[in-house]
């Protein structure tokens, strides 16, 4: 199976030339290279995944990029009163700290350990299951019923929520409250908070329930930072897209890949990959890997607003997590 994909080249954007005036001096640092998408070729951009959640000691520039801008974003642009923007900078602030192999259990998206980088037999047995199945469709409904059967998803009882409520409300409460105006020590309050509970409750024999719940936020404060991520690509998309040969195609296909996907559904919207943007999940770069893979995204680019295109591309995206979901029972 041939790969089509250019030299990866490494870029560094600071934040300031996006108009986010903070007071340090952060900068993005991004991947691009030539992709081919089917018949069409794209400069891809991405963020290196090492370092850029903050997890298991490991923290890029990235990490702290993202979330000053999206604080800075919502302060200057949006509304800082909105408790749901605050929420989820301080969500997103925990990442570094969560329970990961509890936000596992609600969503797995952790990268696939590779015993030999240069055996791709994965990606081509993958590649051949998404040429055999191209034409076949899935409504969002289905897409989503089934993504939840092939990783899981858990559907909690009210009990939990209840008890999930009352946890939420002594993570974030006062924290909240002076987010706007003085974020070291509202971090502070919410990482203490978070060091209590985690001494309580997730390191004691017991507190099932409450376990759940930290899992839940661990799972929550990643889908917290991919809404920081996709907020920042909204800013650096423009700016990136002015430097193509075809902006059109490049800021199509970097929204699917690095903006959150919502689909509207009764009686809200609805995330398409649970909180999650399709560009940081391991099913979807595998996807991006394949001749057959690249060639169905290319086809929804080219027709975005096309039923069986947005169908097909559903379809390959489930096949794609089924592909993930037996990787990982086999490790």
């Amino acid at each position: 199976m041939t790969q089509s994909f250019g030299r990866i080249r490494h870029h560094e954007i600071s934040l300031s030339s996006l108009g986010i005036a903070i007071d340090e001096d952060l900068s993005i640092s991004l991947c691009r290279r030539e992709l081919e998408l089917g018949n069409r070729m794209v400069q891809q951009c991405w963020m290196r995944k090492p370092g850029l959640y903050g997890t298991r000691n490991q923290i890029s520039s990235n990490h702290r990029a993202v979330l000053m801008a999206f604080r800075h974003l919502v302060l200057n642009d949006g509304d800082p009163d909105d408790r749901g923007v605050a929420e989820a900078h301080l969500l997103a602030s925990l990442l570094p700290v969560g329970r990961s192999n509890g936000a596992q259990r609600i969503f797995p998206d952790a990268s696939a350990r590779v015993r030999d980088r240069r055996d791709s037999s994965h990606l081509e047995a993958l590649d051949e299951m998404l040429k055999a199945s191209s034409h076949e469709r899935r409504t969002w409904h289905e897409f989503d019923v089934q993504n939840r059967e092939a990783l899981g998803f858990p559907d909690y009882g009210e009990e939990v929520w209840g008890r999930y409520r009352e946890l939420s409300a002594q993570l974030f409460d006062q924290a909240i409250s002076i987010w706007p105006d003085d974020l070291d020590t509202s971090i502070a309050s919410v990482h203490s908070q978070w060091d209590q509970m985690t001494k309580s409750f997730g390191r004691r024999r017991g507190c099932q329930e409450e376990k759940q719940i930290l899992d839940i936020l661990s799972f929550e404060s990643k889908a917290a930072f991919s809404q920081c991520y996709s907020a920042l690509w909204v800013e650096l998309i423009p700016v990136l897209s002015a430097e193509q040969t075809d902006p059109s195609l490049f800021e199509s296909f970097h929204s699917l890949w690095h903006l959150e996907q919502r689909i509207l559904s009764e009686p809200h919207l609805q995330h398409l990959l649970h909180g999650l943007v399709l560009g940081l999940h391991p099913a979807f770069g595998d996807l991006l890997a394949t001749n057959s893979g690249r060639k169905i995204v290319g086809g929804l680019l080219e027709s975005p607003s096309n039923q069986e295109e947005q169908e097909r591309f559903l379809h390959a995206g489930l096949v794609s997590l089924h592909h993930y979901a037996a990787r990982r029972e086999c490790r």
